[in-house]
């Protein structure tokens, strides 16, 4: 009974926390304290939010390719150079402070809420395809955010959505589903390592699972029916919070 209640609990959650976040990152911020409160330790927490977080790779992905919001001439090449980063970031996670990091992080990104809130076209509307020397450095930037990623998770798909914004010239919604299949395959890895180690609870991480795919798929529909503006300021709501997050 107690289990078929956490269940619940996590589910809807989940759903409510993807529905929202599908186009902006930071669902984590709800999921993983939520798992934390219904008793798992903050391993067992992060590794069962990883298995949960496939249904938003999955269903968010599918739901954006059919909005035809995907780029995967831009997808493919920033998934490999990101890989890479992410590689190099695990095998140095053990002699960089995560604290400093944290912190650098959540500047940053700060800084790039006040940039949106300048221009408030940035990201809204469709720009002009950026030149080579852009796309070169954007291309480049995936390489130290892969590191980021790998020695700490949070924030990464945030700054994605701005280099994307900033040096590819995509809207909010555009680089929402151009970055979802870089982001997948660093879960399924994930998935795999943290598979039999037993810190995934399995039943709360199907709950999950289903429940953010389900509010992934819906809330890019609806996202995408709302347009960039209303992407914008969800994204810079949920952008501050996380900022804000990091630095305390």
């Amino acid at each position: 009974m107690v289990l078929m209640v956490d269940m619940l609990i996590i589910g809807f959650v989940g759903f409510v926390a993807t529905f929202v976040s599908t186009t902006t990152g930071g669902s984590g911020l709800i999921i993983v304290p939520t798992l934390i409160f219904l008793g798992l330790t903050s391993q067992e927490a992060v590794a069962t939010a990883i298995f949960g977080y496939m249904g938003i790779g999955t269903m968010g992905w599918l739901a954006f390719h059919e909005k035809k919001q995907c780029h995967y001439d831009i997808a493919l090449p920033a998934t490999l150079i990101f890989f890479i980063g992410v590689i190099l970031g695990s095998m140095i996670l053990l002699n960089v402070s995560t604290d400093f990091l944290r912190r650098f992080i959540g500047i940053f990104t700060l800084f790039f809420v006040a940039l949106s809130l300048y221009n408030r076209k940035w990201g809204v509307e469709k720009r002009a395809p950026s030149s080579s020397l852009k796309r070169l450095i954007g291309y480049l930037l995936f390489l130290p955010l892969g590191v980021q990623n790998g020695m700490m998770a949070g924030g990464s798909a945030t700054i994605a959505t701005y280099i994307l914004i900033g040096l590819f010239g995509q809207t909010f919604l555009e680089s929402a589903g151009t970055r979802k299949p870089v982001f997948f395959g660093r879960t399924v890895a994930s998935f795999l390592i943290l598979a039999p180690t037993g810190l995934i609870h399995w039943y709360l991480g199907l709950a999950l699972l289903l429940a953010t795919g389900t509010g992934s798929y819906l809330g890019t529909h609806y996202q995408v029916a709302k347009g960039n503006a209303w992407v914008r300021r969800i994204f810079l709501f949920v952008t501050i919070i996380m900022a804000m997050k990091l630095l305390v």
